[in-house]
């Protein structure tokens, strides 16, 4: 069962359209090469690490921010035989099951453990994926455009988490899906709005609550 946390999650774990159900067929994943994640703007993928705004120091806050660390970036990810594209619903699903949720859940709970104690496919596909046949986006929560004051704002926010769904969660995702991170030069590859939709103009800011 999803927290209202959980929801908002970005790049989060999937996909552009996905199932979570059950398969006859096996995929032995073959080996994507690990890729560093590009800056994306100009409503793109995944902030670049210099436009997350840093966090406060001990002098500006007249305290020491303690911040636990980020957890590792998974190591050893592979991507499916054949490409996301060709594979039927069952083959995704059964991939998503067998892959995708071990890493993605290790990774999120390494995170967070308290508000990922139960990831399911609802944690970022909402609790009314089989009804939309896990089309993504659905409910988490639209992004601003990046580069915006809307954006700014939400990452000074939110500084952690972008800094996490940039530099972890994308990256991950897109060497367990045979993808490359998305690039703003070519518009190709996996970013934060396979899985968010795009805010409204003038919806500044709102917090990434469901």
């Amino acid at each position: 069962m999803a927290t209202p946390r959980l929801l908002r999650w970005s790049s989060v774990l999937v996909l552009l359209s996905l199932g979570c159900s059950g398969s006859t067929h096996t995929a032995t994943p073959a080996p994507v090469a690990p890729t560093p994640v590009v800056a994306e703007v100009a409503d793109a993928g995944a902030p670049a690490a210099e436009d997350v705004p840093a966090a406060p120091s001990s002098e500006d806050a007249g305290a020491p921010v303690a911040e636990t660390p980020l957890p590792p970036m998974p190591t050893g990810l592979t991507g499916p035989t054949r490409p996301w594209s060709r594979m039927t619903d069952r083959e995704k699903g059964r991939y998503m099951d067998e892959r995708v949720m071990p890493v993605m859940t290790a990774l999120l709970q390494a995170y967070d453990p308290a508000e990922f104690a139960n990831v399911t496919c609802a944690t970022c596909h909402g609790a009314n994926a089989r009804a939309v046949h896990f089309h993504m986006p659905n409910t988490l929560a639209p992004l601003p455009a990046f580069g915006t004051p809307a954006s700014q704002a939400l990452m000074a926010r939110e500084r952690r988490m972008f800094e996490f769904m940039g530099t972890r969660v994308v990256p991950t995702m897109a060497q367990l899906l045979g993808q490359q991170p998305y690039n703003p030069q070519t518009h190709q590859g996996f970013g934060c709005f396979n899985c968010h939709a795009h805010e409204a103009a003038g919806d500044a800011g709102a917090p990434m609550t469901h």
